[in-house]
């Protein structure tokens, strides 16, 4: 019988270390940041064993001829031995996601990895603390080394309770902590703590957090609109068309969303900025609105929101889901007070992101009925609104582009409202407005529907064109479309082809079949021949143009039948329809036996 034991992993500690310090994170610079966090989480935790507390954390950078000692130090909570042992040395431990100190929702960071991040910036971590939770607790020291080893010795003298930290930097890493990058990493992750913040190098102290924020964050100024305008210019690019106050009861979330004014792809990726309780988490954070509102950009400060272990984008869950709801509502309801007070701005967001809002309202009835009005087509009579549309009698569409460009300079002439649906989404929007505003009587059309609608010929006149339209049937037999002579608009027109779907569908296979081997022809070949029994394509002879009339005088049949058959071929070409090279053959045959013909006419 076989046995088994149970073995315990082998881990390489160095490289664990490694793999943390050096590889979650996209930058050293989140080192600053880590120890930022570190130092604000643990005045938090002070300031809930001493209510009233005021929080300081300093960066003091020592110059070197070699390189630099960068010296953090906070009056924080700090640490006791046992402490030190269980949460320094411990990767993955942390007091915070403990519940050490207090609860874990008031704290920035939870992992007990982030003071990993250290070891890109020096070998050697030294730090020291007192715990402010005992009295009488000693300093301790605590000496981390990038090999995976550390020491803990107790210290006899007497220390202020909080926390200091020692990094001597890496000569390779020395660029990073210069005063001014200091100054400018601080900034950028912490200028919004509401923390005291003050960094110390070449003899000169300034501070930097304190500044005014566009949300409430712990009794710091609030800024005023022109000031969270010139922000959103600041970290997004200037060129928005408004901004809207968002906000997440379930996310703790408050900021605002900055309306581009330019169009974006449904494809973009919207890049945000985040605070995390007033720690900047990332100005690339995605995810954070629905997947329509690809036309903003998100300000915002959370305090529920929990970040990956990297703390570089959001975990998802039902908070995060929750808070995208009430985010995106919050945006709809900003467009709804615009078509109450500003239909100008609306009809520019709507003219400008229309197709992230032709998803929405194909999502939402509601949204469909209160946005409708502002959505533009192009149409026979010109670019109109859906409220213009509405106005008049029976409006069609075509859900093909090229349908819709062969037909329209008919229902121009002749004073019909033919809609383009055939851009992305416009079918579906135009099929959802019919069954939403069924008062408006709007239809789908197709092509051969299109042209049951032309004119018929006058009694008094059809004989005129019966040994036109015979000679046109014999020229076309080969190609096996049928030909009518109908009246219609634009007189200049001569000739109009249109084809069901079995029609095209043929015409395609066999265009596929003159660049497929031999195997996949006869495939063709077979699908093709099922389907030629359903097609049906018309070729419709416009007896209002002067040159349709004037072939009724034509009495060589030859140049007749050459002449319905070029008219044929450009009447293929203007419905963009694709022709095979043998047709292309025909044509070029056909035009030049005309330019013979001309020629040789006295």
């Amino acid at each position: 019988m076989a046995h088994s034991s149970q073995q315990r992993f082998q881990v390489d500690l160095a490289g664990i270390i490694s793999v943390l310090s050096e590889h979650l994170y996209s930058t050293p610079t989140v080192a600053f940041r880590e120890l930022l966090q570190n130092s604000a989480d643990a005045i938090t935790a002070r300031a809930g064993l001493e209510p009233g507390h005021a929080g300081a954390v300093t960066f003091e950078l020592i110059e070197d001829r070699t390189s630099p000692t960068l010296v953090v130090e906070d009056n924080g909570v700090g640490l006791t031995e046992d402490e030190v042992h269980l949460f320094l040395a411990t990767i993955g431990g942390s007091s915070k996601r403990a519940g050490t100190h207090g609860a874990r929702e008031k704290f920035i960071g939870q992992f007990g990895i982030g003071l990993l991040s250290c070891f890109v910036l020096s070998d050697e971590i030294v730090l020291i603390t007192r715990s402010a939770a005992r009295e009488d607790a000693p300093a301790v020291e605590w000496r981390g080394s990038g090999d995976g080893t550390y020491s803990v010795r107790v210290l006899e003298h007497p220390h202020a309770a909080g926390t200091r930290l020692y990094l001597k930097i890496k000569e390779s890493q020395a660029k990073l902590c210069t005063a001014h990058m200091l100054r400018e990493w601080l900034s950028y992750y912490g200028e919004h703590l509401p923390v005291a913040i003050e960094l110390r190098a070449g003899g000169k102290t300034e501070s930097i957090s304190g500044k005014a924020t566009p949300w409430s964050n712990g009794g710091l100024p609030l800024m005023n609109q022109a000031a969270v305008w010139e922000t959103g210019e600041r970290y997004f690019g200037p060129g928005f068309i408004d901004m809207v106050p968002v906000a997440s009861a379930a996310g703790g979330l408050e900021g605002f969303a900055f309306i581009s004014a330019q169009p974006r792809s449904l494809h973009a990726k919207p890049q945000h900025r985040l605070y995390l309780k007033g720690m900047l988490l990332s100005d690339q954070t995605a995810g954070i609105t629905p997947e329509w509102a690809v036309f903003v950009n998100i300000l915002a400060n959370t305090t529920r929101l929990q970040p990956t272990a990297s703390r570089e984008s959001l975990m998802e869950s039902p908070v995060l889901d929750a808070a995208r709801e009430e985010i995106g509502a919050c945006i709809l309801a900003y467009l709804r007070r615009l078509a109450v007070s500003d239909n100008g701005k609306l009809g520019r967001i709507i003219q400008t992101h229309h197709l992230a809002l032709k998803t929405l309202a194909l999502e939402d009835d509601e949204v469909l009925r209160f946005i409708a009005p502002w959505f533009q087509f192009e149409t026979s009579q010109g670019r109109m609104s859906f409220e213009e549309i509405s106005r008049l009698d029976s409006p069609q569409y075509c859900v093909s582009v090229d349908r819709y460009r062969q037909l329209a300079p008919v229902a121009a002439a002749e004073n019909r409202c033919l809609i383009n649906a055939g851009y992305v989404f416009d079918a579906d929007l135009m099929a959802a407005l019919a069954a939403e505003f069924p008062e408006v009587g709007i239809e789908a059309i197709s092509a051969m529907d299109f042209t049951e609608q032309l004119g018929e010929l006058p009694a008094g006149k059809a004989h005129v064109f019966e040994h036109l339209v015979d000679a046109a049937g014999e020229a076309l037999r080969s190609h096996q479309c049928r030909v009518e002579a109908r009246v219609f608009q634009p007189a200049t027109l001569p000739v109009l082809y249109v084809q069901n779907d079995a029609a095209h569908s043929r015409r395609t296979l066999e265009q596929s079949k003159e660049v497929a081997d031999d195997f996949f022809s006869s495939l063709l070949n077979d699908i093709s021949g099922r389907i030629a029994q359903d097609a049906y394509h018309v070729c419709y002879l416009n007896a209002a143009n002067p040159l349709v009339q004037r072939l009724t005088q034509v009495k060589d049949e030859r140049r007749l039948h050459t002449i319905i058959e070029v008219l044929y071929f450009q009447a293929l070409l203007l419905g963009q329809y694709p022709i095979s090279s043998k047709e292309t053959r025909l044509l070029s045959e056909g035009l030049l036996q005309l330019i013979e013909m001309g020629m040789t006419t006295p």
